[in-house]
């Protein structure tokens, strides 16, 4: 029975840390941000927290997927998620209306409901730092499950490389009218 417990915990955590670090790795300039936003230090220290976060969550997601690494992982991940229940608490508490960047920009405001969600990662990664059994998990099922929520955030990262449509690339027309003795510019299309 632990054994299934230990594997559905280290799908779900590997799952979730590959596809908030991918979500944050296709756009650094808004994790950035979003660590900035918590107000926990100073911008430079939050930016360079916010750069190197997504490559941080799947290094843990990567260290949890192989049962030798399994245990140090799950401490890391115990890490990750007791750092974010301090920096919601602090949110709540100071009242700052910051969404959680999780998801990059689609992440809600922090709320009661973001600590309750990082005290489960924190106890899911807790459970797999001490657990006293480590099952081998095939590495490529793993990958595969844990990869499927990465699709989302390559398509979006894939589609914002190619640059705007060609409907969106033009010059904005400047049409110039007279009325009477003065002259009115407008953008066309606006």
């Amino acid at each position: 029975m632990q054994s299934t417990v230990d594997y559905g915990i280290t799908v779900w955590l590997t799952s979730l840390l590959i596809y908030t670090g991918f979500l944050k790795l296709t756009d650094l300039p808004e994790s950035r941000r979003a660590v900035r936003r918590y107000r926990l230090t100073a911008a430079k220290y939050a930016s360079l927290v916010g750069s190197a976060l997504p490559a941080v969550e799947i290094a843990v997601a990567a260290l949890l997927l192989d049962s030798g690494t399994r245990r140090f992982g799950g401490w890391a991940t115990l890490s990750l998620g007791l750092a974010f229940v301090y920096a919601t608490v602090h949110a709540l508490r100071a009242r700052i209306d910051v969404s959680c960047g999780c998801v990059g920009k689609a992440s809600g405001p922090v709320n009661v409901m973001s600590v309750v969600r990082a005290v489960v990662i924190s106890a899911c990664g807790g459970f797999l730092a001490v657990s006293g059994e480590q099952p081998r998990l095939s590495v490529i099922p793993m990958c595969l499950v844990a990869g499927v929520p990465c699709i989302p955030a390559v398509v979006g990262m894939l589609s914002r490389r190619r640059g705007p449509s060609r409907a969106g690339s033009h010059k904005p027309v400047v049409i110039m009218r007279h009325v009477g003795d003065s002259a009115h510019q407008r953008v066309a299309g606006r």
